[in-house]
């Protein structure tokens, strides 16, 4: 049995220069047969290099946030805006724990104001006041 001889690519307009499989005359990147199937290769490669990868380092240090004081929630928001200017967490990260920090805090209650007295004195009126 022997093997078909391999030839170049046959697309036309280019020298591509990789070796044909099968009879169609073209390689695989060039192949139209084969478009949908390099189209679906290229969406899988692509979600997957824009996948998310949390840091483990950064996950660790995000376990230890404590927002239960004043204190902690001053020092974890140091902590968090060193990071950001050292390039650790982008800003958007910083912001939703800074945003976190703010949600937890509690609310200072304003004092309610009395409503305004109004006197109105007349000439020759008491203003309720017996003679």
């Amino acid at each position: 049995m022997s093997l078909p001889m391999s030839r170049q690519c046959g697309n036309p307009g280019e020298t591509c220069g990789m070796l044909t499989i099968g009879a169609s005359g073209f390689c695989q990147l060039h192949d139209p047969q084969q478009a949908a199937i390099r189209s679906q290769q290229a969406r899988q490669a692509a979600r997957k290099s824009h996948e998310w990868k949390p840091d483990p380092e950064i996950t660790a240090w995000a376990e230890t946030l404590d927002f239960s004081t004043v204190e902690s929630r001053a020092q974890a928001l140091t902590e968090t805006a060193r990071l950001v200017a050292q390039g650790g967490l982008s800003v958007g990260q910083g912001q939703a724990i800074a945003a976190l920090a703010r949600a937890v805090e509690p609310k200072a209650k304003k004092p309610t104001e009395q409503p305004p007295v109004f006197v109105i004195e007349t000439p020759g009126s008491t203003n309720g006041a017996s003679s």
